[in-house]
């Protein structure tokens, strides 16, 4: 009878060592292939259960880590940013300070401002890594996750949080105080030249090109008479021009430079001189004193100057708005023998030349209209006229609203020498009221005080002009650039 291995006993366990053998090859390949002593339920399952879950939390870890890793480099690069800002803002306010001196060119210091207000703006917008950004106040705060707890509770998760920053120069931003920061006056803001605004006084000459010394006295602003002269050499190419070359070489002279005056020779519109130079202060930043004692002298009777009008010309530029509440002043003085007055102006929401109020002297405040000069397209032109109506007292149509005694439309309507005229009593009724019988009234003569100031407009300028040399016209006064304040700005940040 043959034999069978469910009946060989021997058989039965070479085979049970065989499959043991093979399960104990099984579980060892298992280890060294997943370097786990439990690599599934069947191994263990209460320890797999427990591998699982510490497997999950590691897998965490390593996020957080990573996520952590992120955030360092995010606050990194916020906080560099903010570093830089700082040194900005640092040189800024270095720039501003400078500017306080008179002899600082304000329009070059302000362009090195803008530029580094610029690069303040770039800065605080390049400052994001992975499309966050802690300076430009996108968020009111951003969370990093730090941590996951396990309870018998469940999960919880940690976070780190990190405030943002505002460094924006926008409305509503932390450095908004920044945008439009300038170190120029309102004057030198709007209008073009260094002298608009400054009283010129105006001086005839003849035989200009003589040879000589001319003498320039006027009063110091501690009010010491003081005296600048420069030689005249008929032999000089560029005195040809007569007048044209003494305003040259008044202005080539370092001690009439220094002294904070600037000379011009009037021109007629062919650009051809006209015999005459006006003297005034170089720019808006230097007070200089002219009265009845400024005069121009010369060393040849037959070149002796003749003082003549006062002028102040205003040239505004286009595109450059006034600002609504800014305030403007100029004074202005009828005959040496009438009181000096004033003419105070304010940007409001009014027609110019409304009455808006009194200062506390009891003096008039008079209406620039916002809506017009506060435009950001407005030229030049439209800035002129709007003070020539608010001075005049004359709406769009040049049609008087608010009558003065002070000033005229034109030069040519000032100081009309007019005899007085005796009037005719046609009827001979013992008066002059009916124009239907031919009377003619009387008529007084035009004196000395009632010379009228020439207001006029030529494109974008505004000219102030007096009769003579018997009436004066003070600078015309802008805002003041408040050194304080800009400060003030620029430390607040």
């Amino acid at each position: 009878m043959p034999n069978s291995i469910l009946t060989n006993q021997n058989a039965m366990v070479a085979v049970q060592s065989l499959n043991a053998t093979n399960k104990a090859i099984s579980t060892s390949q298992s280890r060294i292939s997943t370097g786990l002593k439990v690599g599934n339920a069947a191994d263990n399952a209460a320890t797999y259960a427990i591998s699982a879950v510490m497997k999950s939390d590691i897998a965490a870890y390593k996020s957080i880590k990573e996520n952590l890793a992120l955030g360092t480099s995010i606050v990194s690069t916020a906080r560099s940013a903010s570093e830089t800002v700082t040194k900005l803002i640092d040189q800024i306010k270095g720039k501003v300070t400078s500017a306080e001196s008179p002899a600082i060119d304000r329009s070059k210091t302000q362009a090195d401002i803008e530029a580094l207000i610029a690069q303040v703006g770039s800065v605080v917008g390049s400052a994001s890594l992975n499309g966050v950004n802690l300076v430009n106040g996108a968020a009111g705060k951003q969370q990093f996750l730090s941590s996951v707890d396990r309870s018998s509770d469940g999960i919880s998760a940690s976070y780190i949080d990190v405030a943002t920053s505002d460094l924006r120069m926008s409305a509503g931003g932390g450095l908004e105080a920044l945008k439009g920061l300038s170190v120029l006056s309102t004057g030198d803001q709007v209008l073009t030249n260094a002298t608009d605004g400054e009283k010129k006084v105006s001086f005839t000459l003849a035989n200009a090109n003589r040879p000589g010394t001319v003498t320039f006295e006027y009063k110091d602003k501690d009010g010491k008479l003081q005296s600048v002269s420069t030689s005249i050499d008929n032999t000089t190419d560029h005195l040809a021009a007569g007048a044209n070359g003494i305003a040259a070489k008044l202005e080539a002279n370092k001690s009439f430079d220094s002294a904070g005056f600037k000379v011009e020779a009037v021109k007629d519109n062919l650009g051809i001189p006209t015999g005459a130079i006006t003297i005034s202060a170089k720019n808006r930043d230097y007070q200089v004193s002219f009265d009845s004692t400024t005069s121009l002298k010369t060393s040849a009777s037959d070149t002796a100057p003749v003082s003549g009008a006062r002028m102040t010309e205003l040239n505004f530029k286009d595109g450059v708005p006034l600002k609504s509440g800014e305030k403007f002043e100029f004074s202005y003085q009828l005959n040496s023998s009438q009181p000096a007055k004033t003419m105070k102006f304010q940007v409001a929401d009014a027609a110019s030349g409304t009455i808006l109020g009194q200062d506390d002297k009891g003096v008039n405040i008079y209406a620039i209209n916002k809506n017009v000069v506060s435009d950001s397209t407005v030229t030049g032109a439209a800035i002129a006229n709007e003070f020539k109506m608010a001075i005049l007292g004359e709406d769009a149509d040049g049609v008087s609203v608010r009558p003065t005694t002070d000033f005229a439309g034109s030069p040519q309507a000032q100081r009309a020498a007019v005899d007085a005229v005796a009037g005719v009593d046609a009827n001979t009724d013992g008066d002059y009221d009916d124009a239907n019988d031919g009377d003619i009234a009387p008529t007084p003569p035009v004196t000395a005080q009632d010379a009228k100031i020439g207001v006029s407009v030529s494109s974008g300028t505004l000219t102030l002009t007096t009769a003579d040399a018997t009436d004066e016209l003070g600078d015309f006064q802008f805002s003041k650039t408040d050194f304080g304040t800009l400060l003030s700005k620029v430390e607040s940040r």
